[in-house]
């Protein structure tokens, strides 16, 4: 009996170009089309700890009744591809998704690289002294114009660069580069030399220096790329990798102002021991409707729910991923210790004065986007995604010594230059949102304006509790001279500009 198991289970995610199109630097691949067996590109996401129901859109079954018909209906029609909902829980360990729900897809809308500021250093090891023709490993870099280049290295068992050399969706042939694994190799040594060789004849690699059968690997220039990664066909290279120092890019997320928002391709597998029973689809046009990331002390470490919406997939005939993406190498935000404030940045501030409460248990930031989809003429499926109102709201529990934030509360709003706030208030409430695990190449920092206390506890305690605490909601306001609320959201991360920017 071949049962499913929990360890087959695969979703990986990659940012479409333009809508319904998974990412592909060599503009191969189609709109609202499977993608080959050997994609090289996927992503993961952050750890999924908890179950999560992907829903497929499907045609519609429609039940058809006449006046005639008895009890049942007399026929079934197809109608059209609904959009479906679903939810994915994480635990935080990059929130690309975070800074992605803020921005567009147009010019001043969208994500822009700022900088690259720091190189990957990463060993692989290797096992078999002669891989089987024509096996390789995928391996990235950052070129001398600050781009993601994608190669493969490959065994070419026959030494003339031709006989078996593989061809992989989305990387150029000149990018598949052939390794001399003639000989045979005397060891895995010999091998490691002569992949040494063919990685520094990259132009953008100067530092792969081999030491028994371990190459450690340093890229020319900084910025974040995806480690390297043995293919899944056949029995590859056999190369292990882990990585010593992730490189980082830096991005500058404006909030959009337009109805767009960026979209991505996944790709969802439910592996069985019978190959033929696998469940494999492509899910196009996903877009963010809404993210949570929760703060909690209980919790130990950060959390987030995704919530994607879907206007159409395909079951993927070409089967399980051949390429999968390597899994992330990165611990999850630990709650409270990754939260940061310094002088003049609080979680919450009136104008700069601190107004953050004397302990925070729980912090919960939430971003909804009100997804539109709108259909087109001859399509049965939803053609675009539009943002409507997008809704910015954080809660705050913890307990405090102070009633400064129960006066923003009862405060009556009024009009202060172009903005609108108490009239107890001597500024506006401001948030920096800050998860930080490194100071220099590993934060997110989001700063909001303009709160709104919607809601504000008014509780006696007893006993047990002890002390008071208060339970507040923020909620997004009167956006500034742009129409926005988000004044500055800086990411800096190991996740590549493949992700971030179309």
């Amino acid at each position: 009996m071949t049962i499913y198991d929990k360890s087959g289970q695969r979703i990986f995610f990659c940012r479409e170009t333009t809508y319904g199109k998974p990412y592909d630097p060599e503009t191969a691949l189609s709109a609202f089309t499977i993608t080959a067996a050997d994609y090289p590109h996927w992503r993961r996401f952050d750890k999924i700890t908890e179950g999560t129901d992907i829903v497929v859109p499907l045609v519609e079954k429609l039940k058809q009744f006449d006046l005639a018909d008895g009890k049942h209906a007399s026929a079934i029609f197809s109608g059209n591809i609904e959009p479906q909902e679903f939810t994915i829980p994480v635990n935080a360990q990059t929130l690309e998704f975070l800074v992605l729900a803020l921005t567009g897809n147009t010019s001043n809308n969208e994500v822009a690289l700022t900088s690259h500021d720091r190189k990957i250093t990463q060993v692989l090891t290797f096992s078999t002294a002669q891989p089987t023709q024509g096996d390789y490993f995928l391996f990235d870099i950052i070129n001398g114009s600050d781009v993601v280049e994608h190669y493969a290295l490959w065994s070419d068992t026959a030494n003339d660069n031709t006989t078996g050399k593989p061809t992989i969706t989305g990387i150029n042939a000149t990018r598949v580069l052939s390794v001399d694994t003639s000989g045979p190799p005397a060891d895995t040594t010999a091998l490691a030399d002569a992949v040494e060789a063919e990685l520094e004849a990259i132009t953008g690699v100067t530092s792969a220096n081999n030491t028994q059968n371990v190459i450690t690997v340093v890229v020319d220039n900084a910025g974040a790329v995806q480690p390297a990664r043995d293919s899944g066909a056949s029995t590859a290279f056999d190369v292990a990798v882990s990585v010593t120092t992730f490189g980082a890019t830096q991005y500058a997320i404006p909030e959009a102002v337009d109805t767009t928002t960026p979209s991505f391709t996944m790709h969802v597998e439910q592996r069985n021991a019978t190959t033929a029973e696998d469940i494999v689809w492509d899910l196009f046009g996903c877009v963010i409707d809404s993210i949570e990331v929760d703060v909690n002390f209980g919790d130990k470490i950060t959390k987030a729910n995704i919530t994607f919406k879907c206007p159409y997939a395909l079951e993927n005939t070409n089967g399980r991923c051949t390429n999968e993406p390597p899994k992330k190498q990165i611990d999850a935000f630990p709650t409270m210790l990754a939260l940061k404030e310094s002088a003049g940045n609080y979680l919450i501030m009136d104008s700069t004065t601190d107004r953050t409460p004397d302990t925070v248990d729980k912090v919960i930031l939430r971003i909804k986007n009100n997804i539109t989809f709108l259909s087109d003429v001859g399509t049965r499926y939803m053609t675009l995604a539009a943002t409507g109102k997008r809704e910015i709201e954080m809660n705050v529990v913890g307990c405090t010594s102070e009633k400064e934030l129960f006066t923003f509360y009862q405060g009556v709003y009024v009009a202060s230059g172009t903005d609108w706030k108490p009239t107890s208030s001597t500024g506006l409430l401001n948030t920096v949102f800050k998860l930080q695990r490194d100071a220099t190449y590993d934060y997110l920092m989001i700063s909001i304006r303009n709160w709104l206390i919607q809601e504000h506890n008014f509780h006696f305690v007893d006993v047990d509790e002890a002390v008071k605490s208060i339970d507040i909601t923020f909620e997004d306001s009167t956006g500034d001279s742009n129409g926005r609320i988000i004044d500055d959201c800086d990411f800096i991360s190991a996740i590549d500009e493949t992700i971030m920017i179309v």
